[in-house]
C-alpha cells in the first residue's frame, strides 16, 4: 500500500495551498477566507520516484455559522487516524496560539509520527517564533513556503526517509488506478450529488447537508465495484452550479469554475436532477456545458423515492374527454419530458435513483459499463459508408453559396483511451460547406444505427485535396510492395 501523509491545522494556516503544490495540480480549493475546505480532499504525489498519497482536511476548530464545524472535525480526525505521517501546518507570522496547542493535545494522543510544518515564511530572514512552537515538542520542526515553494524539497525528501519503501506495493497500487475511469457527479447545489457517492461506497465520504453548497471542492475517490474488480472508476463530487445572478462572492464563482473544469476532464459526467423538482433553466445550461465539452453523459434522476404513489394524468387528452392509446406510467411521462426538455442530450440514458433508500445504484453502473463498451465497440468502414449514403439520398446536404457539401467516404478511428467518444475520419469536398443543422440530422442517425445513444460524436473532416494526397501515397505504397 502506498504511505499516506495527512495535512492537519486550524483554519487558514495555507493547508490547500501546499496540498496543491506537492500534488502539482491545483486540485484543492485556495481562498483568503477560512474554512473553505470542508471535505477530506485526497491525491496522489510522485517525489523522488516514490508514489504517495495526500490528503487535505478541513481546519480544525473552525467557528463555522453553517454548522458544519464537527463534520469537519471529524473528518480531520479520520485523516490523522488513517495517516502513516501528518505534516501540521502552522501559520509562522502568527506565532503560537490557543487553538494550536490544542491540536497539539490531539496529535500527541493519536500517538503518530508528526512533523511540525511552519508555513508563510516566505523570506529566509523571518523571524518564525521558533522558541514558541519548538516548546511543544515534536520533532521535526520546519519552515517552508508553499506560496513560494521554499523548504518543500527538504520537507518532503525528510519525510521519505521517515516513512519506510514498500517499492513494489506502492507501484503496483499506482498502476491499477492508471486506465481508472473518471466519473464527475454534476447538477445543481443539494440535489444529492453527495449523497449518490456516499451511497455508492457505503460510508460517509463526502459531506452531506441540507444547505446548499456544502460541496466546494472537486472530491476525487477511488472505487472498485465487486462485479468488476479488474475496472477501477475514480468518482468525482463538485461543487452545485448556480446561476451566474446568484453567485454573490468570488469563492463561489470559483467553485462554478472549478466544477466547469472537471467537466472538462472527466470520462463520464452523470447530470444529477431533482425529481422533486424536475428540469430547471440550471439543469439545462450545465447540460449544454457537457454538450459543449463533447462528454459522454448519463441523466440521473435522483429522489425518486419522493414520487411514490403519484400518478400521472395527460391534461390535453383529459380536457378532450379522450383516453390515451396507452397510459404511459408517472416514470415514463417524466422520462419523456426529460428527453424533450435535454432534446441536446444525444439520447442520454436516463437512470432513476434514491442515494437515500440506496435504490438503482447497481442499475447506474450496469449504464456506465454499457457506455463504455460501446464507446469502444469498432464500427467498420463498410457498414458505416452504407449507412451514410442511404442518409444522403434520403436527406440531401443543403446547398450553401451554390455548391452542395459531398462525403467521399467515412472510417471510423479506433479509440486508444479507455473512454473516448467514438471519432470518425471523413473525407469530403469542403468541410466549409457542411452545415451544422445537417450534421446533427447524420449523428442522430447514426446514434440510433449503431447504438450510440449518450455519446457525443467527433467529426475530423479532410478535403477532396487531403484525401488525393492519401490515395496517391496508398497507390505508391501498393506498387512498392509489389516489386518487393
Amino acid at each position: 500500500m502506498k504511505k499516506t501523509i495527512a495535512l492537519v491545522g486550524r483554519p487558514n494556516v495555507g493547508k490547500s495551498l501546499l496540498f496543491n503544490r506537492l500534488a502539482r495540480r491545483n486540485l484543492s480549493l485556495v481562498h483568503d477566507r477560512p474554512g473553505v475546505t470542508r471535505d477530506r480532499l485526497v491525491a496522489d504525489c510522485l517525489w523522488q520516484g516514490r508514489t504517495l498519497t495526500l490528503v487535505d482536511t478541513g481546519g480544525i476548530g473552525l467557528e463555522d455559522a453553517s454548522g458544519f464545524s464537527e463534520a469537519i472535525q471529524q473528518e480531520a480526525e479520520l485523516a490523522i487516524t488513517m495517516a502513516d505521517l501528518i505534516f501540521w501546518v502552522v501559520d509562522g507570522r502568527a506565532g503560537l496560539t490557543p487553538l494550536d496547542q490544542e491540536i497539539a493535545e490531539i496529535l500527541r494522543r493519536e500517538e503518530k509520527n508528526v512533523f511540525l510544518v511552519v508555513n508563510k515564511m516566505d523570506d529566509p530572514k523571518q523571524n518564525f517564533y521558533e522558541n514558541d512552537f519548538l516548546k511543544l515538542g515534536f520533532s521535526p520542526t520546519i519552515a517552508i513556503s508553499a506560496a513560494h515553494g521554499r523548504g518543500v524539497t527538504e520537507l518532503m525528501t525528510q519525510a521519505l526517509h521517515a516513512l519506510p519503501e514498500n517499492e513494489d506495493n506502492e507501484k503496483k497500487n499506482s498502476s491499477s488506478f492508471s486506465n481508472a475511469i473518471k466519473i464527475a457527479f454534476v447538477g445543481r447545489p443539494n440535489v444529492g450529488k453527495s449523497s449518490l457517492i456516499n451511497a455508492t461506497l457505503k460510508d460517509s465520504r463526502t459531506l452531506v447537508s441540507e444547505i446548499p453548497g456544502t460541496t466546494r471542492d472537486a472530491i476525487e475517490v477511488p472505487y472498485f465495484r465487486k462485479n468488476r474488480p479488474q475496472q477501477p472508476y475514480l468518482l468525482i463530487d463538485t461543487a452545485g452550479m448556480r446561476q451566474k445572478r446568484h453567485l454573490s462572492d468570488e469563492l463561489e464563482r470559483q467553485m462554478t469554475a472549478r466544477t466547469a473544469h472537471t467537466i472538462q476532464r472527466t470520462d463520464v459526467c452523470l447530470l444529477v436532477i431533482d425529481a422533486d423538482r424536475g428540469i430547471t433553466e440550471q439543469d439545462k445550461k450545465i447540460a449544454g456545458l457537457i454538450q459543449k465539452a463533447k462528454k459522454p453523459c448519463l441523466i440521473i434522476v435522483n429522489k425518486w423515492d419522493l414520487t411514490r404513489g403519484i400518478k400521472w394524468e395527460d391534461p390535453s387528452l383529459v380536457s378532450q374527454g379522450r383516453a390515451p392509446k396507452k397510459t404511459l406510467t408517472f416514470q415514463e411521462a417524466f422520462q419523456q419530458a426529460i428527453h424533450q426538455q435535454l432534446f441536446f442530450l444525444y439520447d442520454a440514458p436516463i437512470i432513476f435513483v434514491s442515494a437515500l433508500e440506496k435504490k438503482g445504484l447497481n442499475q447506474l453502473f450496469a449504464a456506465i459499463d454499457d457506455l463504455i463498451k460501446r464507446s469502444q465497440a469498432p464500427i467498420a468502414t463498410g457498414p458505416l459508408n452504407r449507412t451514410l449514403q442511404k442518409l444522403i439520398q434520403r436527406h440531401p446536404p443543403p446547398l450553401r453559396q451554390g455548391k452542395r457539401f459531398k462525403i467521399l467516404y467515412v472510417t471510423a478511428v479506433n479509440p486508444t483511451a479507455t473512454m473516448k467518444p467514438p471519432t470518425f475520419l471523413g473525407f469530403c469536398n469542403d468541410p466549409q460547406l457542411l452545415l451544422p443543422s445537417w450534421l446533427t440530422f447524420l449523428e442522430t442517425h447514426l446514434r440510433k444505427t449503431f447504438h450510440l445513444d449518450g455519446l457525443p460524436l467527433i467529426w475530423q473532416w479532410k478535403s477532396r485535396k487531403s484525401h488525393a494526397s492519401v490515395a496517391t501515397q496508398t497507390k505508391k505504397m501498393r506498387k512498392n510492395n509489389e516489386r518487393l
